[in-house]
């Protein structure tokens, strides 16, 4: 099957956390979802959007165990990569402070995934990333999972992370 039809098909129906088939809307992850929000909340109680008020993003588990997130800040406009073919291209030809821009507006990562349903958490492990530094590593968050809604947190300290997702219907 092209991995597109298997992408499709997965949006559509989805499989339970714990491998049980799930009709649409179900409870549970395998699919597609859609970005929502994303936070953060700061030591000093203010509430930072570092992806600014409507972020973009994807978030796909499959039933392989893999993952794979994106999200991105809109609105980032960078003259010098207009002209450019190729991404790889758009960061040659871009200055510092328009590859800042690229990545600060910007993550996205792959790997596997585990859920841990006694104490509500995922763990992604990253096989490729935007930030070097990630691979290898694993990526872990407390979650709640309601209907279409998954609202993913993780305590830094004092800060607090913020992710909302919703199941993306096509």
């Amino acid at each position: 099957m092209k991995r597109r039809t298997l992408l499709a098909a997965l949006g559509s129906a989805s499989v339970g956390v714990l491998g049980a088939t799930a009709g649409p809307g179900s409870d549970g992850l395998i699919g597609v979802w859609r970005l929502v929000s994303c936070e953060r909340e700061l030591d000093n109680g203010r509430i930072d959007k570092p992806l600014g008020e409507q972020p973009v993003g994807r978030l796909i588990y499959d039933e392989e165990k893999r993952v794979s997130v994106q999200m991105m800040r809109p609105g980032r406009h960078l003259e010098s990569a207009k002209a450019a073919r190729t991404s790889w291209e758009a960061a040659q030809i871009a200055n510092c402070g328009e590859i800042r821009e690229m990545v600060a507006g910007y993550l996205a990562y792959f790997g596997t995934y585990e859920v841990d349903e006694s104490t509500k958490t995922i763990s992604h492990t990253v096989t490729g990333s935007l930030v070097p530094g990630w691979v290898g590593t694993v990526r872990k968050r407390n979650y709640d999972l309601t209907g279409d809604s998954l609202k993913m947190t993780l305590r830094r300290g004092a800060e607090i992370e913020r992710i909302a997702w919703k199941r993306d219907s096509g």
